[in-house]
């Protein structure tokens, strides 16, 4: 037998900790969490995450009650639900015994069936919570009448916090570096199967084989999205499905089972809500995520991984190069070369980064702020720079690169400002683009996640610079404004790209 007892949610966002509950089956913080997560999903709400000054809140106060078997609420400054049995009951029973009541809640008209209660069950699926700690009680009599469990959960929500809507972040002066949040999303897989359902859980590190796929094989992927503060408070993705299929493009192409687009999107949104406090204000930077596709099983011999990973983190993240958009000072690579036909340059494999480090490095001692590479066939066409693609501005003509030799990044960035350009009147040319091209050009930009769409200042090639227009009414400005219009929302988002988080 059970009952539980309900007082209105008071309010507050709070950081995550170590846990402090034991780990017993059914009794563990993340058991706790997902039973809460299940019947949340189950009415499409977000998930809600463990606190742990929650957690000992609720423990403490559970342990007074254990002393007297009073089911009195502690009148403290979080809502709570109670629960109590005659047995030793675990987490899950507890919350069970609050989601028993949902044949009796309409959720359309909000209300409850005559003469039965629902009030727990509307704590447990409320769409504004976003933390939860429980605490569990034994009775201090020397001589029990039988096993007996006393459950207090403790919740806090986004009401009335408005002093930690955002976490304790100097937002003038972020840069592109990580700064640990609360939370990551997690979900795993074997061989052979697909991705089905994964959880949020805090921040930390993996347990990695040494001789994983990942590390001997290099059998990983990843990507990077933004989540953007508008500046009425939503909080929106910038074409997350995009970086779902291309996530599928390059599992295909490195042997690799992939989240349906779904769950990519579902997990990406999950992981923000959850590091909400983490999105910047509006103007002051983005919520940069960052999914990962890792092969985890261990596999001496070359194949494919036995297990998998799909994990999502995220950082708030400003500028990537500098503070204002600087224009960036470019230096074309002579010796190396970034990728060649038939191989992997197309997909965003982990793999592809680490082998431009040295040119990079070079190019930053000398000054330049990165690297332009050429083409490995001819060494005569401009592909890409070190992390992101690269446009050349003629009159009223835009150039780039052309993504169809397999050797270039298809770029969600590249994608989106095309279409603005069209959209905008210019003429757009996806071709080969010579250097010398190039170093006649009016303006040159680059496009990327990261880097939004910042101006060149200049282009190095053998000994020459060029400098290029970076003042007035720029293509390179106009393309900014409009694009970064659209994900913030100074302008209509006519192509439906945003996706909603909250």
């Amino acid at each position: 037998m059970g009952s539980s007892k309900l007082i209105p949610i008071v309010l507050a966002s709070l950081i995550c900790l170590a846990l402090t509950l034991p780990s017993q089956a059914q009794n563990s913080p993340q058991d706790y969490v997902n039973a809460h997560n299940a019947a949340r999903k189950q009415v499409g709400v977000g998930p809600i995450a463990w606190d742990a000054k929650l957690a000992s809140y609720a423990l403490s106060y559970a342990h007074k009650r254990a002393g007297d078997c009073d089911m009195i609420h502690s009148g403290g400054p979080y809502g709570e639900n109670l629960a109590w049995g005659s047995w030793d009951m675990s987490g899950i029973e507890a919350v069970k015994l609050w989601v028993d009541e949902k044949p009796f809640y309409n959720y359309n008209s909000n209300t409850c069936a005559p003469g039965k209660m629902c009030g727990h069950y509307t704590q447990v699926v409320w769409r504004n919570s976003l933390r939860v700690g429980c605490g569990k009680g034994l009775p201090l009599s020397d001589q029990p009448p039988a096993e007996w469990g006393f459950w207090r959960r403790g919740i806090a929500d986004e009401r009335n916090c408005s002093s930690e809507k955002y976490a304790d972040v100097n937002w003038d002066e972020l840069g592109f570096s990580m700064t640990k949040t609360d939370f990551m999303y997690v979900m795993k897989c074997s061989i052979g199967e697909n991705f089905d359902e994964g959880s949020i859980t805090p921040y930390g590190n993996i347990q990695l084989s040494p001789c994983s796929t990942l590390v001997n094989y290099g059998q990983g992927l990843f990507e990077g999205l933004k989540a953007y503060r508008k500046e009425d408070g939503k909080i929106q993705l910038f074409r997350p499905d995009q970086n779902a299929l291309r996530m599928k493009a390059g599992a295909e192409r490195l042997c690799m089972p992939s989240p349906s687009i779904g769950k990519f999107v579902d997990a990406v949104k999950q992981t923000v809500l959850a590091n909400k406090r983490w999105v910047p204000p509006m103007g002051k930077g983005s919520l940069y995520v960052r999914p990962l596709l890792m092969g985890m099983g261990a596999a001496l011999g070359l194949g494919p991984s036995p297990e998998y990973m799909f994990l999502v983190f995220a950082s708030p993240v400003g500028d990537y190069y500098n503070k204002g958009r600087k224009p960036m000072n470019l230096l074309v690579e002579d010796k190396h070369r970034r990728a060649s036909p038939g191989g992997t340059g197309g997909i965003k494999t982990v793999a592809n980064y680490s082998p431009v480090l040295s040119a990079q490095a070079r190019a930053k001692a000398q000054g330049f702020s990165d690297v332009l590479f050429l083409d490995a066939a001819m060494g005569k066409y401009v592909e890409e720079v070190s992390a992101c693609n690269i446009f050349a501005v003629k009159g009223d003509v835009i150039s780039t690169p052309q993504i169809t030799c397999g050797t270039i990044l298809p770029g969600i960035t590249r994608k989106s400002i095309i279409e603005i350009a069209l959209a905008l009147g210019y003429k757009v040319e996806e071709r080969l683009v010579p250097v010398e091209e190039l170093l006649d050009a009016d303006e040159v930009f680059c496009t990327g996640t990261a880097v939004v769409v910042t101006p060149v200042g200049s282009v190095t090639h053998q000994g020459k610079r060029v400098e290029y227009k970076e003042q007035g009414e720029t293509v390179c400005h106009k393309l900014y404004e409009t694009l970064t219009g659209i994900q913030t929302g100074r302008i209509e988002d006519k192509m439906g790209w945003m996706v909603d988080v909250i």
